[in-house]
């Protein structure tokens, strides 16, 4: 990508648009392996699990408030954009060559087919895959109108692939699938509240807030700095947590979570109804909203790849990870299309009137999801009580 850019000017944006779309393609490759191999090193223990994804997930945060914070400066100083991208560059290839340097520390966790040789007949297929994805990510990029039905097409079909080679297993293995591929779907759910955090959120503090969060004045891009900080403040905590609320599991982590954005979203629409004579709003009600969300997020993305692990049968691990990643998919595209409904016209300087309809929308969001996350308790309850019936516990 970082090629590329530096060719943009040569050869116009499609040669951005080719080095962009290797993006999706390798991150496919990469994300649901990655996670993976974090849930064989805590096998057997739930636990354990629990608390491994949740630093797992905590890293991958480090390296987002680091991004966060420096790649603004970098914008905005002499070097410019490019000088980010040779950033990641760098970043992508230290991690490639940390990987390679202490690979034999995985030796205990990975399996007799990680460990043969990749042969020719078993490097096509994966380059193959490669050369498919690629393409399918540049036909979307150069088509962003079909793209959308072409992301919600293949996310359906993955989902439900996957519930259905779920159906072909049996007894305790599919069972334990079956909640997995349930909570899947409450995933979408959740993260399409998440979304609002990076979408509707940001356009809310820029055009209705007085960028001021505790005294403290803030560009409203930096707001989204609450999240990676809280993540690392309060992420370290909850291994205690989990091992003292041994009976507080995934699915009602879940459910909780669910309430939780919604209980974001309401904070939103009582900021935005407190100015709704003025079209402004405190930015202390958009920090609170961002430290709920944030709490939410680790009950369910940071422990949902970990519930794949303990779920899931062995040899659908990938798959399942697969599966976690296009319902975040799915539920990107879900957000896009509600985004629309309070999208402010270009151009528009009426305040008072986009604080009504942000408010109007916030308010159906958590009072929607507040509702479903509670009923989701109730869910839970008896899926809990069904599990125990046949003798299958859940962490």
């Amino acid at each position: 990508m970082y090629i590329g850019s530096s060719h943009v000017h040569d050869f116009g944006t499609q040669a951005f648009i080719m080095a962009y779309a290797l993006i999706p393609a390798v991150n496919a490759m990469v994300g649901s392996p990655s996670s993976a191999l974090v849930s064989r090193i805590y096998k057997g223990d739930e636990v354990g699990s629990k608390s491994g994804m949740t630093y797992f997930y905590m890293a991958i945060n480090v390296g987002s408030l680091i991004g966060i914070a420096v790649a603004p400066m970098f914008m905005n100083s002499q070097y410019g954009v490019m000088s980010v991208l040779a950033i990641v560059v760098l970043g992508k290839a230290a991690a490639a060559l940390n990987f390679i340097a202490k690979r034999k520390i995985y030796d205990n966790v990975v399996d007799d087919l990680d460990k043969q040789p990749m042969t020719l007949g078993r490097t096509l297929p994966v380059l193959l895959y490669l050369v498919g994805g690629y393409t399918v990510a540049y036909v979307a990029y150069l088509n962003p109108y079909i793209s959308t039905y072409l992301i919600g097409l293949g996310c359906t079909i993955g989902i439900l692939a996957f519930c259905i080679r779920t159906m072909l297993l049996t007894g305790a293995d599919r069972t334990k699938q079956l909640v997995a591929a349930f909570l899947i779907l409450v995933a979408i759910v959740f993260y399409v509240l998440y979304n609002q955090m990076a979408t509707t959120m940001v356009m809310f503090t820029k055009n209705n807030t007085d960028f001021t969060i505790l005294g403290l004045t803030l560009a409203p891009a930096q707001f989204q700095l609450i999240n990676p900080l809280v993540i690392l403040a309060i992420g370290s905590m909850l291994p205690k947590f989990y091992s003292r609320f041994v009976r507080f599991t995934i699915p009602y982590q879940f459910a909780v979570g669910v309430i939780l954005a919604g209980v974001a979203m309401l904070v939103l629409w009582l900021g935005a109804s407190s100015g709704y004579e003025t079209g402004i709003a405190s930015g202390n009600y958009v920090g609170l909203s961002y430290f709920v969300v944030t709490i939410a997020e680790l009950f369910v993305s940071a422990v949902g790849l970990s519930m794949i692990g303990l779920y899931c049968h062995p040899r659908m691990i990938a798959f399942a990870m697969g599966a976690w990643y296009l319902a975040s998919s799915m539920s990107n595209l879900i957000s896009g299309q509600l985004g629309k409904l309070v999208a402010v016209p270009k151009g528009s300087s009426d305040k008072i009137h986009s604080m009504h309809a942000y408010g109007d929308f916030f308010y159906s969001m958590g009072m929607t999801a507040v509702v479903v996350g509670i009923l989701l308790c109730g869910v839970m309850y008896f899926l809990h009580r069904s599990l125990a019936n046949k003798g299958i516990e859940v962490a």
